[in-house]
């Protein structure tokens, strides 16, 4: 198994998962430059890149940021001005194509990417595809309802490939 940490921020959640098991690899991924260069070599047990998690591949200019890399957007953020001293080229990634030597292998995948997360989702359509997700924990915070997709069309789109879908609430579980 395989562990994806998408929106790594300093790396509480990759931590947990160490102290509970031995994954073969965990593989996180964060966009702020501020905070990959903080944890970039703090974590020998996870590999830490420096990328987002996308529906596609690309290098975009992203604005520096120093909101405590909470609420970090990457569409809300895009520098379509290219301000060199107030930006950073970043690259954005799916994990189809990150994970394509691991296709015997089966994921967990946590994204927490400040709205993007349908987006980093719909990029991994060949995973979804092959049944190599055990287990996906995303969020869905309420300043982001402007920006990304309805609740229900994520449901939509993973009941699409055969996978039952939990809501964590705060006292309960409901499928």
């Amino acid at each position: 198994i395989i562990i994806i940490d998408g929106g790594f921020n300093h790396g509480r959640w990759s931590n947990h998962i160490l102290k509970m098991s031995t994954p073969e690899h965990i593989i996180a991924y964060e966009l702020s430059k501020q905070t990959y260069n903080k944890n970039k070599y703090k974590y020998k047990k996870i590999n830490l890149k420096h990328c987002g998690l996308y529906n596609e591949n690309k290098v975009i200019k992203l604005k520096n940021t120093y909101c405590n890399d909470q609420g970090y957007n990457i569409d809300n953020n895009i520098d379509n001005n290219i301000d060199n001293n107030n930006s950073f080229d970043v690259k954005l990634v799916t994990l189809d194509d990150e994970l394509i030597n691991y296709y015997d292998k089966k994921f967990i995948v946590k994204i927490d990417i400040e709205g993007a997360e349908f987006k980093a989702i719909t990029g991994m359509q060949k995973i979804l595809n092959n049944k190599q997700l055990l287990i996906l924990q995303w969020e869905i915070h309420n300043e982001h309802k402007k920006i990304i997709p309805s609740l229900k069309t994520f449901v939509d789109y993973l009941s699409s490939f055969g996978y039952f879908i939990f809501i964590l609430g705060h006292e309960n579980l409901l499928r």
